[in-house]
């Protein structure tokens, strides 16, 4: 059997490859990157928002969910597919400042 090779034009190829691959597969303007102990290694999940206060509540909900599993928040980014910007500093400085925090901290101990 002849295989037929099929002629891609020059502009579609640039085209292809000019496109730079996502960072993260989601359009929300704020991401973060939450790891987790898992039984034999670590495990990543992520809380998202196109605010602030909706990223925080995101990243609260995540951190409750795997509380028993040491989660650490390991980096949040403004723009992850764009400007690419970290703002983890800023995100826990927030966190610090909700009622939340003080409780998580007792229970957990919880080092950033």
């Amino acid at each position: 059997m002849i295989a037929i090779q099929k002629e891609v034009p020059q502009a579609d190829l640039v085209e292809i490859h000019s496109k730079p691959e996502p960072r993260v597969w989601h359009d929300y303007k704020y991401h973060a990157e939450i790891r987790f102990e898992t039984l034999e290694s670590f495990y990543y999940t992520c809380g998202v928002g196109n605010s602030k206060a909706e990223l925080i509540k995101d990243i609260i909900h995540e951190l409750e969910k795997y509380e028993h599993r040491l989660p650490k928040i390991e980096e949040v980014l403004y723009l992850p597919n764009g400007k690419n910007v970290d703002i983890k500093n800023y995100i826990i400085t927030r966190l610090k400042d909700t009622d939340w925090y003080e409780d998580w901290e007792f229970k957990n101990n919880l080092t950033w």
